[in-house]
């Protein structure tokens, strides 16, 4: 934008310098032609006069129209350029708020995304406990069942060895009443 106004700028004065250039010579030829035919009767001056007096107001006429052309150009042009500006302003908070709404759907799925991993490590740890609650379970009805293996073992083992007690103890008693009635 800032290289085609110096671009216009530079055009505007392109024209002007070729106009002034223009004057200047043709002053440059007026000059020579008063010089070379020195003693014009004064109303060929005039004409000469008036002729180069309508070429310049011609040129002044061009040259302001130039340069109103110019103007209004640049007119349009910073309407344009300001046009381009609200037009880049609006898309860029339009891809502000795209990237706003990206972002809040991202820390959507993130928070979801978290409370699934959350709850899948409360049911991972609830299936732990629950497993290690079965596991003790199990461990504690092999105890009972061993210790209860144990009582009956030691209990029967008291048994016998009372009743071995008690069939010796008659056995001995059967001995000594027999010994009493026998061969002596």
């Amino acid at each position: 934008e800032a290289a085609q106004e110096e671009k216009e700028a530079a055009a505007r004065h392109q024209m002007q310098q070729t106009t002034r250039s223009f004057a200047d010579s043709m002053m440059a030829q007026k000059r020579a032609i008063e010089r070379s035919e020195g003693a014009n009767d004064e109303a060929r001056q005039a004409a000469l006069d008036d002729a180069w007096g309508k070429r310049l107001a011609v040129w002044g006429s061009e040259q302001e129209a130039r340069e109103k052309l110019m103007a209004q150009v640049l007119g349009e042009r910073s309407v344009q350029v300001s046009q381009k500006l609200e037009r880049a302003q609006r898309e860029k908070e339009a891809e502000a708020e795209a990237r706003r709404r990206l972002e809040a759907e991202l820390a959507e799925i993130e928070a979801a995304e978290a409370a699934k991993a959350r709850a899948a490590a409360a049911a991972k740890a609830d299936y732990t406990r629950q497993l290690e609650h079965q596991i003790q379970q199990r461990r504690h009805g092999r105890a009972i069942s061993e210790f209860n293996k144990v009582q009956e073992k030691e209990s029967a083992d008291r048994a016998e060895a009372a009743y071995q007690a008690t069939l010796r103890s008659q056995l001995a008693r059967t001995e000594s009443q027999m010994s009493k009635y026998g061969p002596s």
